[in-house]
């Protein structure tokens, strides 16, 4: 038992020295303060003409000290300035970039409808081309038939022929020695935008 005994006595002794990190004593019962929320209280005028007649080293550097947190602050506070400035600034300019967005996004809708109206143009303009191509082969293509087979093309009613001249009987078909001129209409475009 007296090993034992010796055992917890040297432990005891070694976790009192100053040095050791698990001496009980040490060990904080209540939350420690975080050291920047310790400030000391600043000294009085009167207090540092006491400590300069005593030791003027320690008065010089303690002025020293204050004239250089002094100009600290206010370079702190410039730079809080400044910032405050360039987030009013940024924060205009964000405003600025975010409505020109919104009217580049605007514009850019009325430009893609633009674009499809468009297209839609050319393309009805190509069909009523095409048609018109079309038509026009189509009388060009009838009319030797229509000259040959007079009576064939008056009895199916092609509407794209009408007689200028008058024909002294509705019912009498032209002839090829007919003096009679005969136009071929083209549909009317009406193109609207």
């Amino acid at each position: 038992m007296e090993k034992g005994e010796k055992a917890i006595q040297e432990e005891e002794n070694s976790s009192s020295k100053p040095g050791n990190a698990f001496h009980q004593s040490a060990l904080p019962t209540q939350p420690m303060e975080k050291p920047f929320e310790y400030r000391k209280r600043p000294l009085s005028h009167q207090e540092l003409e006491n400590i300069a007649r005593t030791d003027p080293k320690r008065a010089k550097r303690i002025i020293i000290n204050r004239k250089s947190a002094l100009r600290a602050k206010e370079k702190k506070k410039l730079y809080t300035c400044k910032l405050e400035q360039r987030f009013q600034k940024l924060k205009s300019q964000a405003a600025q970039a975010s409505l020109q967005f919104n009217l580049l996004q605007m514009e850019q809708k009325s430009l893609i409808n633009e674009n499809s109206m468009l297209k839609d143009h050319t393309k009805l303009s190509k069909q009523m081309i095409e048609l018109q191509e079309f038509g026009g082969n189509m009388v060009n293509n009838l009319i030797p038939v229509w000259v040959n087979n007079s009576s064939m093309v008056a009895t199916q009613g092609l509407t794209l022929l009408h007689p200028v001249g008058q024909l002294s009987n509705q019912n009498q078909l032209p002839s090829a020695q007919a003096t009679t001129t005969w136009t071929i209409e083209k549909p009317q475009q009406s193109l609207s935008h």
